[in-house]
């Protein structure tokens, strides 16, 4: 099966990405905005000649489409007084959609940010109310247009996901055991399987993080949508 991926390559700042073909990885030529810096931070393959991947030069994010014999640029959209935000992520509805996510940063940093291609450009969504200084959603995936979850790193509250209901993107509140800090957790993956099962994974602090030496500073984070609610599956 065909796999993708994308990075930065730190030593040109240039845009990488690199094309599995079933037996190695090879890189393909991407499309470079400025002469300083470029990087690409996330890839979402629908088909062969159906690809996508999204990132950031000096002071604009940057977007192209893989059709199967080249990358055509997609414009992204630009945040007004933000001019280096925007979506880092990009994810599927599980129905051909795209989504792509992220955040504000600079001054008024934590405003959430949620597109979706509407088959011409990207299109804003309102996003849910979120506390100041919150980060906003680090990935995004969906089952069908009906089942989408959106995770990351909530700062000052416990606003780890975000769902998507008619069309409207909602905070969900989320216990986790009372061993880890509730504050200090962080979701960066989640992949939607169907309505009833969904992953979400990163890490969270353990409270008696710094109180000694041989306390656990992180622990990961593994949780489980069953249709119902999310339930903690392991601390490792």
């Amino acid at each position: 099966k065909e796999r993708w991926a994308g990075a930065i390559d730190v030593v040109g700042s240039h845009t990488l990405a690199m094309h599995w073909d079933g037996g190695r990885w090879s890189v393909v030529p991407t499309p470079n905005v400025d002469h300083r810096y470029n990087g690409l931070s996330s890839v979402l393959a629908l088909s062969p000649s159906d690809v996508w991947t999204i990132g950031a030069a000096v002071r604009k994010r940057i977007g192209f489409h893989w059709t199967g014999s080249g990358w055509q640029s997609v414009p992204m959209p630009s945040i007004p007084h933000h001019t280096s935000s925007g979506p880092s992520a990009l994810g599927t509805d599980g129905a051909g959609g795209i989504w792509a996510v992220g955040a504000t940063n600079g001054p008024g940093y934590g405003d959430s940010l949620y597109f979706k291609w509407d088959g011409t450009r990207w299109v804003r969504v309102p996003s849910p109310h979120a506390l100041t200084q919150t980060p906003g959603p680090s990935a995004v995936s969906g089952s069908d247009p009906d089942h989408i979850w959106a995770v990351g790193n909530p700062c000052c509250d416990r606003y780890l996901l975000a769902h998507l209901v008619d069309g409207t993107w909602r905070n969900v509140r989320l216990t986790l055991p009372a061993r880890v800090r509730q504050f200090e957790a962080e979701l960066g993956g989640v992949v939607t399987v169907s309505a009833n099962d969904a992953w979400a994974v990163g890490y969270a602090y353990g409270q008696n993080a710094g109180k000694s030496a041989t306390a656990p500073a992180l622990a990961a984070l593994i949780l489980h949508w069953d249709g119902q609610q999310w339930r903690p599956v392991g601390v490792p």
